[in-house]
């Protein structure tokens, strides 16, 4: 597999002869890593955009039952507000008056460039291809940000735990864009990222 440093430099390679498919008529393997790099590249940039400007998908819809999310995610993002409803629930009431009560939780600050394992509350900037693996004994609750710093390829696995992102369920996802943030909080049993 071939490693581009900026989204579209294989451009450049293509028009210099690179070949796009083999004999057969099917994608070189490079050609197929390439275009998920456009596609990943693009989602990523229609997230932090905001989204289309195109008014018709701004037009709200006033049915009752939901029409904007496939029907097993929606289920799936119900079973996440009933867990957080739950972890609520079993909350104990603070004293803020207590000698142990702190208001805020700290964040850790992870600057990775190798393969490098996430805890709760680690926020890690990720460069020079590193991987990011988020903490498997993670309980629900728990939370991770991580951030590509420099425009390579930043790997986040779950480390055997199923990620949700972007209406995708994988083992794995790639951030390319420089900039891009993604913060992971964990549920009973996966990562959702948002």
């Amino acid at each position: 597999m071939s490693t581009v440093d900026k989204p579209f430099d294989f451009i450049d390679k293509f028009r210099q002869g690179a070949a796009w498919t083999r004999s057969d008529g099917t994608l070189t393997e490079e050609a197929i890593n390439q275009l998920e790099n456009i596609l990943l590249t693009s989602t990523q940039m229609y997230i932090r955009t905001g989204g289309s400007t195109d008014t018709i998908l701004e037009v709200t819809n006033s049915e009752t039952h939901e029409t904007s999310t496939g029907g097993a995610e929606y289920h799936d993002l119900a079973d996440d507000n009933e867990q957080i409803e739950d972890l609520i629930a079993t909350q104990e009431p603070i004293d803020y008056d207590a000698p142990d009560y702190t208001p805020v939780i700290e964040w850790e600050t992870v600057d990775a460039t190798t393969n490098t394992t996430l805890t709760d509350h680690d926020f890690a900037e990720g460069t020079l291809n590193a991987e990011l693996k988020l903490d498997s004994k993670a309980g629900p609750g728990n939370q991770i940000q991580t951030c590509n710093g420099d425009g390579s390829r930043i790997r986040v696995n779950g480390d055997g735990i199923e990620l949700r992102y972007a209406g995708k369920r994988v083992s794995c996802i790639d951030i390319i864009l420089e900039g891009t943030s993604i913060h992971w909080y964990r549920f009973k049993n996966h990562w959702r990222g948002g």
